[in-house]
């Protein structure tokens, strides 16, 4: 199968994992609603464009390689908000705040954040026929519509995201073949893969990294497997 090899670095990434209220957790790799979106964007699409995006996600088949772990960096926001103050969407656009009878409210808000942390993933599309084919997902990697980040606005890649493109019997092999962006020494790292592409049955967990597209919001979850393997590691240079 044809399988696309991408490298995401950056000073700052964020990997959305299950939030409450305003507490906005992070994990260690990449969800499928994240690169859902990221390709989507580099496509051009929209968040309107609800029913491309679940048809993407639907086909889309990831795993990864977390070469360097960094550190996590929580984000403390405490801010006083008024009616007046607008709040603003990533699609352009602001709106005005309901407070209700108050006038004014407190927000406060914990974003977390992986810093200086390197992850390499492998997508690959099941069934490989139907718009956008693998193709059109490498040149829009290339050649992305528009700027892209990795997790929030606020996090942009460090460098490009698309590494090469390779055919393997399964992502596992594909991503084993990767190598590390850096030398480094052996050492154990998590690595992630969808549930089906393996015979064994270990280490599976169950993650809640899909989208509702057309509805707007997250819902749904997968199982994958999630171990730790011995090959190189990012040194810290």
């Amino acid at each position: 199968m044809d399988i696309l090899i991408l490298r995401l670095r950056g000073p700052l990434m964020a990997f959305g994992d299950v939030a409450v209220d305003e507490l906005r957790p992070t994990d260690v790799l990449p969800g499928l609603s994240l690169m859902t979106g990221l390709l989507g964007n580099a496509l051009g699409w929209l968040y309107t464009h609800g029913d491309r995006l679940q048809a993407l996600q639907d086909r889309l088949r990831l795993a990864s390689r977390l070469d360097r772990k960094g550190s996590l960096l929580r984000d403390y926001q405490n801010a006083r908000i008024t009616k007046d103050d607008k709040l603003w969407r990533s699609k352009g656009g602001s709106l005005g705040r309901d407070l209700g009878t108050a006038g004014e409210s407190i927000v406060q808000r914990e974003r977390f954040y992986r810093a200086n942390a390197a992850v390499t993933a492998a997508l690959a599309l099941d069934p490989p026929d139907p718009a956008p084919s693998l193709d059109a997902l490498e040149e829009a990697l290339r050649r992305p519509a528009r700027p892209l980040f990795l997790g929030r606005s606020n996090c942009p890649p460090s460098g490009p995201l698309l590494i090469g493109r390779v055919r393997a019997s399964g992502l596992e092999d594909a991503l084993r073949a990767a190598p590390p962006p850096l030398r480094g020494q052996d050492s154990p790292y998590w690595v992630e893969y969808p549930a089906g592409d393996i015979a064994a049955m270990p280490d599976i967990v169950e993650r809640y990294d899909l989208r509702d597209w057309r509805n707007g919001v997250h819902a749904g979850s997968r199982f994958v497997r999630r171990c730790r393997q011995r090959q190189p590691i990012l040194d810290q240079k």
